[in-house]
């Protein structure tokens, strides 16, 4: 009688608790943001409650005002799906999007179960494309077709061929302006690497641009402009561009040559955008070039070659590379952190990174993988979370590593092994969060 009588008094003060949790959960982006003052404003979206498209936003900052995951601790780790390797998982609500290479998978964000799988052309040349989500649908390029689905449970919405020979490998779509920016290229063809924009609604394309022989990378979208970069052959691919283009019409405003290809995507900060570039026979570059000035070079300076993306936050540019195979000895494995002005090295760690894997910030920590070779073949073996100010190690564990991917209530997702991995802080049993584009979706079928 006791019992009963206590659990009864009790009752209202339980629904007081749970309201507040969730008052403080909902607000738990915006208190991030308050508490991360060392954030560049230019270069912080506004939310972390999703890591929507490849390398966070449309920029390719590769930064988050998300709290992140203070420990090691794995909170799940998927069946074998066939992820690709070295490809990015992109957050959206509820859900995990995976590229497959021959279909997308969308996982539990919470769990690892699969939800729901839609095929798609098998992609070309192992690419490691990584999907993107706006409002309700996500996006994919695989083969020589650009595909929109319902990301409520795969079904197709439209589906747009590209134009005979060109298939997209690497290259991720950017989502901005109402429109889906991508590239693609014919290996075996010059002169033909093409960036596309098409209409977001339809898949109708806009409008084209060749910038050369390669277009394997992600475009990034700042302030009307798209920035792209191209490489050159003959082989060793020696010469290579940055462009920047007008995102309604593809029209150039200006390109910029860099010594060796820019195979990684390039990442748009306030007043200067970084791009790096890949060097088969010695060290590759890292390029600050003036946003506005016809990309004039503001600081150059030399890196492990990589395919990978730069990452903005606290005035520091990040970036991972290295390819450890004992016929490439140049090919140091590093991550490092330059001074976004004056290109100053900050700090380097040895040993830590991957000539695929863009790191993400958060919380003042970056978030990297470690690759390994097995033959020719690199494959991560290991995800570090480092001071984002000195590079010291706050946490490794040796699962995922795959360019990992920051959202908030200290979560963190990476691939490695065809599997992906969330890394956890703090459970939070979040299964009634219900995606509100995806509810509207649902209305307007």
């Amino acid at each position: 009688m006791f019992t009963r009588m206590k659990n009864k008094s009790r009752a209202p003060w339980a629904v007081v608790v749970f309201v507040m949790a969730v008052l403080m959960l909902l607000l738990l982006p915006l208190a991030a943001l308050a508490q991360d003052p060392g954030a560049d404003t230019e270069l912080t979206p506004a939310i972390g409650i999703n890591w929507p498209q490849f390398h966070y936003d449309e920029a390719n900052t590769g930064y988050t005002p998300a709290k992140a995951p203070d420990t090691s601790d794995l909170a799940w780790e998927s069946e074998a799906i066939g992820a690709a390797e070295h490809s990015q998982p992109v957050i959206a609500w509820s859900k995990a999007f995976v590229y497959c290479g021959n279909s997308v998978k969308a996982l539990n964000r919470f769990t690892g179960d699969v939800m729901w799988g839609a095929p798609v052309k098998e992609g070309a040349w192992d690419s490691w494309s990584s999907p993107a989500y706006h409002w309700g649908k996500v996006f994919i390029g695989s083969n020589d077709t650009i595909y929109c689905l319902s990301a409520s449970n795969g079904r197709v919405i439209w589906e747009t061929a590209l134009p005979d020979g060109l298939t997209v490998v690497n290259s991720s779509p950017t989502v901005a302006e109402g429109k889906v920016f991508i590239g693609a290229y014919d290996m075996w063809s010059e002169d033909t690497g093409t960036y596309f924009a098409l209409d977001k609604t339809n898949g109708s394309i806009l409008w084209s641009k060749a910038v050369g022989d390669y277009a394997q990378f992600t475009p990034a979208y700042s302030e009307g402009k798209i920035y792209v970069g191209a490489a050159y052959q003959p082989y060793p691919w020696e010469r290579g561009k940055v462009f920047c283009l007008n995102s309604t019409t593809g029209e150039e405003i200006w390109q910029q040559e860099t010594s060796y290809g820019v195979w990684g995507s390039v990442a748009a900060g306030d007043k200067l955008v970084y791009a790096p570039t890949y060097n088969f026979y010695g060290l590759g570059k890292l390029y600050a070039l003036s946003k506005e000035e016809s990309g004039n070079i503001q600081w150059e300076k030399d890196i492990s070659s990589t395919d990978a993306t730069p990452a903005l936050a606290y005035n520091k540019v990040y970036i991972s590379s290295g390819y450890p195979h004992p016929t490439t000895p140049w090919a140091e494995v590093k991550t490092y952190c330059f001074d976004a002005q004056s290109g100053e090295l900050v700090w380097e760690k040895q040993d830590v990174g991957g000539w695929t894997c863009s790191p993400a910030v958060a919380d003042n920590k970056v978030f990297v993988g470690k690759i390994k070779m097995i033959d020719w073949l690199s494959v991560y073996e290991a995800t570090y979370a480092l001071n984002a100010h000195d590079g010291s190690l706050v946490w490794d564990s040796p699962c995922g590593g795959s360019s990992p991917a920051v959202v908030f209530h200290k979560r963190a997702y990476t691939i490695s092994d065809g599997k992906v991995y969330s890394f956890r802080s703090l459970w939070l049993k979040l299964e009634a969060i219900v995606d509100p584009e995806e509810t509207q979706e649902l209305k307007d079928r």
